[in-house]
């Protein structure tokens, strides 16, 4: 027994030294953040100094110098996460993850984004080239000189990056495009429905007043005139609204170098800042949700899978074959086919699949088209020294289409909705479209001059929430996917109060919690709802709401769980199993059926009996509150929204590793919901967890053009993507409680620096 008690201590010291050695080797994957770096390039000294939140500010002797540096420093922060986004982008994911990657590798080599991206770089003006080379050398740099271990991500996964390009950074913005031009899946969902449903029906389920877009973007923006402001200049307010993810997207950095001055959130991947300030001019952007890209179905010629059918008679499928590598695993061959519209993409999506034999369906969207010159747009936005300036940069703009909000010091301002917006032959890309009865689809592109655009004058306010920026007198279509005007609506009402306007008051504005969408629906439902003893306590809570979405208070719950039933009360039976794709809460439709479209709710499973809305509204009250007092507790009091509505956090392939997903998992009750100005959107399908926060203000940032140097800004999470950085959650509890950081030219009181210098060989 002793010698078994002297084995297991043994054991045990050999465990533990190989595990802190396994720590102490990981934990020197953190970057450096003192002392000097030799490299290469640049061509002078270099400083990147830290504060205590891990914000950047880098002071370079040049703009190429700069960029280098801004390279070098994503890569030190969010190395992991870049290369899983190019990864994703090029169809190489497979390589490195396995079999799990090559659902997402044969849709994006059918794509070809990687592709396009290479060959947009020639194309591009000497200018901005050089910011994107010199931005890829500082990544390769730190990749050439690092000392320590990469990031756990490549751990895990035994991998190490390949040197970064131009074409990587170019990459980034077709990825942008995709995520925030989905339109072509609400197409096909709709051509799925439309199987069971008349034109009509379909049609009506996404009602004029809008609803949930079909992409992953929504943002607030606002500009309140000199004439308004305190400082009598004017303010800018931004938070783009995102997926809420470890890390987030946004990384905040400023550069100051002869020429060019920079604070904002820039793109890890990417050189350029998105949304800041340049000393001179502010700029944001909310996403226009316009309807850049459309399915087309293409017949084949009978008897020749070669060929399909065109107006001007059979043209030739166009093929080329892509090998995609599978760790462990044998490589896999895909025959990629394309017709005059674009890539097929039936081929790889059941989403899309071709509705009959002998078709296929093609995917012609603008950002699958040559000449895209966005990266240079964003060049010559750092650059523009008035807002009239900032408008021609962004003549170049390509997509995804952003309504770019922007002021200057001289108290100029305005908005233009920018981005390549096809000017459509017949239609308006609804449902898909058939490709051998159209000759040109997209003759045109809507002129820069053209598109939706306004300067402000000094005593007006220009807000968007994605909700319509054009009447029904503007000549051109850009999307009937407008956002709900639930939270433009809020907006409005605020920056019309009385009084000067502030910083503060743009902050205020920005975590308002008031839900619209309650104040529209309970004095609708209420009323019709049949209270019994099980919901007799909720009822009378929601009678005394004022709609606030609080996560200390039970309204918020109960009226999300109401909406969420009610939605499946009424639509699972029309919709059946398309239900899922489309289950989302969707108010403004329920304002429509509660108020002039009834027959959606009687039930046709039951032909027996037809159903009211105010069936619908007591049954689904019924299993609302039935199945938040079994998961929740009987006390309704006791209920609180935060409980329920989290933010949970974990760092990328790390989250999916057991034991370690809860070790670096970051987990906040958050305020807000689907309409709220502080918007923290749920996936009320998710039957797990269909009320936990996945999509808000990753960024939020309120610029004074009376003060630059003052303006505030806060990200999501942190400033680190690596788990064992300090920096990887600090900003969490600061981001949910609307605490703000600076970026200006002096450090803030209090913070000290850490200064690294890059200098050159």
């Amino acid at each position: 027994m002793r010698l078994l008690g002297r084995a297991l201590r043994v054991l045990l010291v050999a465990a533990a030294c190989l595990g802190a050695g396994a720590w102490t080797y990981l934990r020197s994957s953190l970057p450096q953040e003192r002392g000097t770096i030799t490299l290469a390039s640049p061509a002078a000294a270099v400083e990147i100094r830290r504060d205590d939140d891990g914000l950047v500010r880098i002071v370079a002797a040049s703009e190429t110098d700069a960029y280098f540096a801004l390279g070098f420093v994503h890569a030190q922060d969010r190395l992991a996460q870049m290369e899983l986004q190019r990864r994703v982008g090029h169809g190489r994911l497979a390589e490195v993850i396995g079999p799990a990657g090559l659902e997402s590798d044969r849709f994006m080599r059918t794509l070809g984004l990687g592709a396009l991206a290479a060959a947009i770089v020639p194309t591009l003006p000497p200018e901005t080239l050089r910011v994107l080379e010199a931005y890829a050398a500082g990544i390769n740099g730190f990749l050439e000189t690092r000392a320590g271990a990469l990031p756990p991500e490549f751990a895990l996964l035994r991998h190490r990056p390949e040197p970064w390009t131009a074409a990587d950074s170019v990459l980034w913005g077709k990825l942008m495009a995709l995520q925030l031009s989905g339109n072509f899946r609400g197409e096909a969902l709709r051509a799925r429905l439309l199987q069971r449903l008349t034109p009509a029906e379909v049609d009506a389920l996404w009602p004029a007043t809008g609803g949930p877009s079909t992409t992953e973007g929504a943002s607030n923006a606002w500009i309140v005139g000199g004439d308004r402001t305190v400082g009598g200049a004017p303010i800018l307010a931004n938070d783009p609204h995102l997926g809420l993810r470890a890390p987030g997207p946004w990384h905040l950095v400023r550069i100051d170098a002869p020429g060019l001055t920079l604070a904002g959130a820039t793109f890890p991947g990417a050189p350029f800042h998105i949304l800041g300030h340049n000393g001179r001019v502010a700029w944001g952007m909310t996403t226009t949700n316009a309807d850049v890209a459309d399915l087309v179905v293409e017949r084949l010629v009978t008897d020749r899978p070669d060929q399909y059918e065109t107006p001007s008679g059979p043209a030739p499928v166009a093929t080329r074959e892509e090998t995609i590598l599978v760790r462990g695993g044998t490589p896999v061959t895909i025959t990629v086919r394309a017709t005059r519209h674009g890539p097929v993409v039936s081929d790889v999506s059941a989403a899309v699949a071709a509705a009959a034999p002998g078709e296929m369906v093609a995917l012609q969207a603008t950002y699958l088209q040559p000449g895209d010159r966005t990266a240079d747009a964003f060049r010559r936005m750092a650059h523009a020294r008035t807002a009239a300036e900032f408008r021609e940069a962004l003549r170049p703009f390509a997509g995804p289409p952003q309504n770019v909000h922007f002021a200057d010091v001289e108290g100029a301002f305005g908005m233009v909705t920018a981005g390549r917006i096809p000017v459509r032959a017949e239609g308006e890309g609804w449902v898909p479209a058939d490709g051998w009865k159209a000759g040109e689809r997209w003759p045109r592109t809507i002129p820069f001059d053209e598109l939706p655009q306004r300067m402000g004058r000094p005593y007006e306010t220009i807000a968007n929430a994605n909700n319509r920026v054009v009447d029904e007198r503007y000549p051109y279509f850009i999307t009937r996917e407008w956002d709900a005007a639930y939270r433009a609506r809020r907006l409005v009402a605020l920056l019309d109060q009385p009084g000067r306007h502030h910083v503060d008051t743009s902050a205020a504005i920005m975590s308002d919690i008031r839900s619209l969408a309650a104040a529209d629906l309970l004095p609708i439902l209420l009323p019709i709802a049949r209270s019994s003893e099980r919901t007799a306590p909720a009822v009378a809570l929601l009678g005394g709401w004022d709609g606030a979405m609080d996560r200390d208070r039970p309204e918020p719950l109960i009226f999300t769980a109401w909406l969420r039933e009610l939605m499946r009360g009424v639509f699972a039976d029309d919709l059946g199993e398309q239900f899922d794709e489309f289950w989302d809460l969707r108010p403004a439709l329920l304002h429509a059926v509660l108020t002039r479209m009834p027959e959606w709710c009687d039930d046709r499973r039951t032909r027996d009996r037809r159903e009211s809305c105010a069936d619908q509204a007591s049954d689904a009250l019924e299993r609302a509150v039935a199945t938040l007092a079994q998961t929740r507790g009987a006390e309704v009091r006791g209920w609180r929204w935060g409980d329920v509505h989290e933010v949970r956090l974990g760092p990328l392939l790390l989250a999916n590793v057991p034991g370690l997903a809860e070790l670096f998992a970051t987990r906040l009750p958050v305020d807000g919901g689907y309409d709220t100005l502080n918007r923290a959107h749920m996936r009320i399908a998710d039957e797990e967890a269909p009320f936990r926060a996945v999509h808000g203000a990753g960024l939020r940032a309120i610029y004074d053009l009376a003060d630059l140097d003052s303006s505030r800004f806060m990200i999501a999470i942190g400033q680190s993507g690596n788990p064992l950085s300090p920096h990887f959650a600090d900003l969490a509890l600061p981001w949910r409680d609307f605490a703000w950081r600076t970026l200006g030219r002096a450090p803030r009181s209090g913070s000290p620096q850490r200064v690294l210098v890059l200098r050159p060989r």
